[in-house]
């Protein structure tokens, strides 16, 4: 009796146009538009910057791990001790999340695990190898990165690595010596498309002949940083003993590798800083000339 009974009491409210209440039901489903859900929670996982809730967001709904887990491990280091990004990924996880990196530095402190990074991280716009001797190379020559940091004592040893270098803009060689790698037939001959390239300097030093052979050899570059590694201190522009007068060679003061971390985050990166530095120095040139 009790079963027909609501059974019939329902009927009569429908009859009646009178709403039932359904919102056991709406919860299960987004009260925003989907596109509207899907920006809140980018903006939420992009308003914290450690991390921290990232596990609970993830645990919302599936929609929402599938929006968010690309932005999780878009960034990956395995070298240094930060708790964000993520330190490396374990090896049966790669094949999974592999994709969805885009900045990767990798420490070949383990050689054996850092190479398979190679074969599952096919959409890498930005790379920074450290200690990287000459592991996985037929995987490394199928990226394609425009971001390069990388030691250049290795690429004369390998020329099959040279595809991997034809579309990089952004070269990085800071944390390895580079001066004797200058010329035609050595390792800078790798990158036909290079317009920003950093080495490091000797603050000391006038290196005017090596960089005035680099600028003639890369006729699109335009921004040619030199740093100097110094821990707890800011990026910073500084003027050397011996400055170039070429306004497109820039002095800087980095912290390695926080200024590659920072940058893939998205912050100031040297090369926006140092396209700041040139154009100034160009306006103020232009404004001479008046």
């Amino acid at each position: 009796m009790e079963g027909r009974h609501a059974t019939q009491t329902a009927s009569k409210l429908q009859n009646e146009d009178i709403p039932l209440d359904d919102s056991r039901d709406t919860d299960l489903y987004p009260r925003f538009p989907p596109e509207i859900e899907h920006k809140i929670f980018v903006a939420a996982f992009d308003a914290d910057p450690m991390q921290e809730m990232v596990g609970t967001f993830l645990l919302v709904s599936k929609r929402v791990y599938d929006w968010l887990i690309p932005l999780v491990f878009e960034i990956v280091i395995t070298y240094g001790s930060s708790k964000w990004p993520p330190r490396g990924l374990p090896p049966e996880d790669l094949p999974r999340v592999g994709k969805y990196v885009r900045h990767l530095l990798l420490d070949f402190s383990e050689a054996s695990t850092s190479s398979m990074y190679f074969t599952y991280c096919q959409n890498l716009t930005n790379l920074a190898l450290v200690g990287w001797s000459s592991t996985g190379i037929s995987a490394l020559a199928c990226l394609r990165p425009t971001e390069l940091c990388v030691d250049l004592d290795v690429l004369p040893k390998i020329p099959t690595i040279s595809p991997l270098c034809a579309n990089v803009t952004h070269l990085d060689c800071a944390y390895h010596e580079w001066n004797h790698f200058i010329g035609p037939s050595e390792s800078f001959s790798y990158f036909p498309n290079l317009t920003h390239l950093m080495v490091r300097s000797d603050p000391y030093q006038d290196q005017g002949e090596d960089v005035d052979q680099a600028l003639r050899q890369f006729q699109k570059i335009k921004v040619f940083v030199l740093c100097q590694y110094r821990n707890n201190m800011e990026m910073k522009a500084v003027e050397p003993e011996h400055p170039h007068p070429d306004p497109r060679v820039v002095h800087l003061y980095l912290q390695f590798p926080l200024h590659w971390k920072t940058a893939a985050q998205g912050g100031i990166s040297p090369w926006l800083f140092a396209e700041a530095v040139v154009e100034q120095r160009r306006n103020r040139r232009s404004d001479s000339d008046v």
